[in-house]
């Protein structure tokens, strides 16, 4: 009867461990954007319009390859709140990967970076955008290894 205690005790804490995901989404590319032609609306210019209806309002990047947005709100709480920018940036094949930078700063003014996203927070960050790429035909693909499955079929 003690040998069970201890693993009832770790079934109790995963049951409670928060559910998180990680700080990016990928996003499979139509063909037609994939390889459009010249004088047709590129990938970025899809993707640009895509931040553009989502609210998200365009910063200069890093990268060139790379387009970066502005921070926004995405949470407040009451000793804190969340703000995050987002990089779109296409990965090997046809996708686009959207890395999520988030932020919490606490009443005391200390920052600190997010290193996974609830659930809320990403549904927050990525709602309006998914919904906006999927108008321009990019499918969001849940788990990595979807985008690397289709990538060895």
């Amino acid at each position: 009867m003690l040998r069970l205690a201890p693993l009832a005790v770790l079934l109790v804490a995963a049951g409670c461990a928060p559910s998180i995901a990680p700080t990016y989404r990928d996003y499979r590319v139509p063909d037609t954007l994939e390889h459009a032609a010249e004088g047709e609306r590129s990938l970025e210019d899809e993707l640009r319009a895509a931040l553009e209806d989502a609210g998200w309002t365009e910063a200069e990047p890093d990268a060139p390859n790379v387009i970066t947005t502005e921070p926004r709100r995405i949470d407040s709480g009451l000793f804190s709140h969340v703000d995050a920018m987002l990089d779109l940036a296409p990965v090997g094949g046809p996708y686009v990967r959207v890395y999520v930078h988030a932020f919490r700063t606490n009443v005391f003014g200390a920052r600190s970076k997010q290193p996974y996203l609830s659930p809320g927070l990403r549904r927050v960050a990525l709602g309006d955008l998914t919904d906006a790429l999927a108008r321009r035909g990019l499918v969001a693909l849940d788990q990595p290894r979807e985008r690397d499955e289709d990538a060895t079929e």
